[in-house]
């Protein structure tokens, strides 16, 4: 045998001993499901691309392309069992990019990624449990939903779980539940939390009534700024006669415009209540509270308007003014009712447009 022949013959024995293309990417340790969640990663990656092309696209034809592209790839992702596919891929559903609304289908693959632990998408299921979207109304269920997604931090799913123990709503009432996780978003520097918390405390709702303690928690979210903290603050300290205290604090919570601060300052320099009297800055007070304070509270303002512009109070007289601030004092009371009930029909919460202005605070 010649040395070409030779070498011929071990090199296809070599050949021969070495494993095939299947048995070499076993021997490698290939593992198809690795290999499957590579490409549906990849597949969202692109899919997201698309995606986010198509919503910054101003050629709506475009667009609609785009987003079918996006939304084949996004589903061969979502089938693949791509958590983050999934959600993404309810969103564009939810949306109106492909022409109208799949609340349905938008649902399915929500609740996909919030069984996969996708805290976005448990929100979003509890939302559409909670408001039937997509899917009928159950409030325990969103309960449930909201549950998973607070316990892992989510900010928003804590606030709105908190309402419904609060109030009951379709789950078992329960008050004390209720301040603990609105506690809990406090101590994690949430400065609205922390202003009801403090209103918590204030007025002992499903709690025992502890004022220091409200003033610590108002004291805290005052300092950062909040508004509705710096004015119920502001109440506290002129119960006990701190005056100027409680009206710089007043000035400060002006800043949000909310007219409650202004309404204060108002009542303390008509009546010369540890600060000079000053009718001129009164009106002026008055008025910037009037035209701040929700619709609903806003004839509180208005009586003391009338008076004022009627009667030359820190000006001139305005009689023109006066009859038409007249118009809103009239049926001030049965608007100040109405929204109230619809605020709770609609929102089942407190605190909102209409009541978290109390009456009591404007008299």
């Amino acid at each position: 045998m010649n040395r070409t022949v030779l070498w011929s013959c071990l090199l296809a024995v070599c050949l021969a001993s070495q494993p095939g293309p299947g048995r070499r990417l076993h021997a490698a340790g290939f593992d198809p499901k690795a290999e499957a969640s590579l490409r549906a990663d990849e597949d969202f990656r692109k899919g997201a691309r698309l995606a986010d092309r198509a919503a910054h696209s101003s050629n709506k034809a475009q667009q609609r392309d785009l987003t079918k592209e996006a939304v084949e790839l996004l589903k061969r992702a979502a089938l693949g069992g791509h958590v983050e596919a999934q959600y993404r891929l309810a969103r564009i559903l939810a949306s109106r990019m492909l022409g109208d609304s799949d609340e349905r289908g938008a649902f399915e693959w929500y609740l996909r990624a919030a069984q996969g632990n996708h805290v976005d998408a448990q929100v979003e299921v509890a939302l559409a449990y909670y408001h039937g979207k997509g899917t009928p109304v159950d409030r325990p269920k969103a309960a449930y939903w909201y549950e998973r997604a607070a316990e892992s931090g989510n900010s928003v799913a804590a606030n709105k779980l908190m309402l419904m123990l609060y109030f009951g709503e379709g789950i078992p009432k329960d008050q004390a539940k209720a301040y603990e996780l609105l506690r809990g978003m406090a101590d994690h520097g949430n400065v609205g939390a922390m202003t009801a918390v403090g209103e918590a405390l204030e007025w002992g709702d499903g709690i025992p009534r502890d004022l220091s303690g409200a003033e610590t928690w108002y004291r805290r979210a005052a300092d950062k700024g909040n508004p509705r903290a710096q004015f119920r603050l502001g109440l506290i300290l002129e119960r006990r006669g701190q005056i100027k205290a409680a009206a710089q604090l007043y000035s400060e919570s002006e800043k949000g415009r909310f007219g409650v601060g202004a309404y204060r300052l108002a009542v303390l320099h008509e009546k010369g209540i540890g600060i000079p009297k000053d009718l001129a800055l009164a009106r002026k007070y008055y008025e910037t509270a009037y035209k701040s304070l929700p619709i609903a509270t806003r004839h509180i303002a208005g009586q003391r308007l009338v008076q004022y512009y009627e009667e030359g109070l820190g000006g001139d007289v305005d009689s023109e003014k006066a009859t038409q601030v007249l118009k809103w004092t009239e049926r001030g009371s049965d608007r100040y009712e109405k929204c109230k009930t619809e605020w709770r029909d609609r929102y089942a919460s407190v605190g909102g447009r209409c009541e978290w202005v109390y009456e009591s605070d404007l008299r």
